[in-house]
């Protein structure tokens, strides 16, 4: 009985037997001899996944350009053309708001519970343009689609309220000029007065010319010669000022979409190849896990069988 049990016992693998030692001779053992779990649970767990890498529609990743509303800014010396708002601000407001407002609309249009598409935005480096990106399959192009006018709509729709304001400002202060410089100009020519004074002081003026106002006169008092040089140079500058708003007024460009639903060349993601090669790696480190833990098993079976017949 006791040969029998020694025997037993000088079977077991040494790494069950010394302390903390792993020997890869001893693993590879134990791996052959528990080659059919190995080899069934690892096709139990690969052929699942080459059926859904086999069946799994590409996806693609699919695009719309949003350029933002511009306007001319500055002086009529020193003007530039810039976003109504910068991109990046627009970017978080896609995020935050307009995005799931968009999916909000899409849902309460379409009749829809749940969507499993996922809106990006970004801005696009350089230029005040904006990126909404949906990676989602060939067949839901359509719907991918609608659901980004829905969140360009949304957009657009403040974006529109803020250019309004701008134009009307714009509009209230060029009626105000127009009035100003639509006021009656002076009732004299200031060039031909200071000549008609000069050529009287030197002696040379014409007999037969009009005579000239003396300093009593309204016309030629200084005051009120300056007054008017004074008036005529701001009606000038604001002649100046309403060209330039009139030229703001028509630099002036909405929040549009560039272009809808474009779809990568590519597929987006991880190729079917890279799928299945990836849920067979997998599967084999799980089985593996599965042969390692039949050993155990088996062995601490073996062990708590030995210690009952002792």
């Amino acid at each position: 009985m006791n040969r029998v049990e020694s025997t037993q016992l000088s079977d077991y693998p040494t790494r069950y037997m010394g302390d903390d030692e792993i020997s890869l001779t001893d693993l590879w053992l134990t791996l052959v001899e528990h080659r059919r779990w190995l080899l069934g649970s690892w096709l139990l767990l690969f052929l699942p996944g080459l059926i859904y890498g086999l069946m799994k529609a590409p996806e693609y990743e699919y695009s719309t350009i949003v350029q933002i509303g511009t306007a001319l800014e500055g002086s009529a010396d020193d003007a530039q053309i810039v976003p109504i708002q910068t991109p990046e601000t627009t970017v978080s407001q896609l995020n935050a708001l307009y995005i799931p407002r968009g999916i909000q609309a899409f849902k309460a249009d379409h009749g829809v519970k749940s969507l499993a598409w996922e809106v990006k935005a970004t801005a696009i480096g350089g230029a005040d343009l904006v990126s909404l990106t949906t990676t989602a399959p060939e067949t839901d192009q359509s719907g991918v689609t609608l659901l980004h006018e829905a969140v360009t709509a949304a957009l657009i729709t403040d974006l529109e309220a803020r250019r309004d304001v701008r134009l009307n400002s714009y509009r209230a202060h060029l009626k105000a000029l127009d009035e100003n410089t639509s006021a009656p100009a002076p009732m004299f020519d200031t060039h031909e007065a200071l000549s008609q004074s000069s050529g009287t002081a030197s002696g040379h003026g014409d007999a037969k010319s009009p005579p000239v106002p003396t300093s009593e006169s309204p016309d030629m008092n200084p005051a009120l010669l300056l007054e008017r040089l004074q008036s005529l140079e701001e009606i000038r500058r604001d002649k100046a000022t309403a060209d330039f708003l009139t030229t703001q007024l028509a630099q002036i460009r909405i929040t549009r979409p560039l272009e809808t639903g474009l779809r990568s060349e590519s597929p987006a993601g991880i190729g079917k190849a890279a799928l299945i090669l990836l849920f067979g790696l997998v599967a084999f480190f799980l089985a593996l896990f599965t042969a390692f833990t039949a050993a155990f098993l088996k062995n601490a079976r073996q062990e708590a069988q030995a210690r009952h017949r002792a």
